[in-house]
C-alpha cells in the first residue's frame, strides 16, 4: 500500500462521528520509518486513538 493509498484509507475514517482505535502490531524486523509514517497519515487525517502492541523477546 502506498502513502497516498493509506491517506485515503485512514480519510474515510476520519469522518465516522467515532472513529476506531488504530492497533499496530510490529516486530523487531519492523521498520522504525514505516511506523513514524503510519503515524504521520493518522495525525494528517485527525485520529488519535492509537494503541502499539509489543511483545517482550523470549
Amino acid at each position: 500500500m502506498t502513502v497516498a493509498q493509506l491517506s485515503r484509507e485512514l480519510a474515510v475514517f476520519s469522518k465516522q462521528p467515532k472513529p476506531p482505535v488504530f492497533r499496530i502490531k510490529g516486530d523487531a524486523k519492523a521498520v522504525l520509518q514505516h511506523l513514524v509514517t503510519v503515524l504521520d497519515e493518522l495525525k494528517k487525517n485527525g485520529l488519535s486513538r492509537i494503541m502499539i502492541d509489543t511483545q517482550v523477546p523470549g
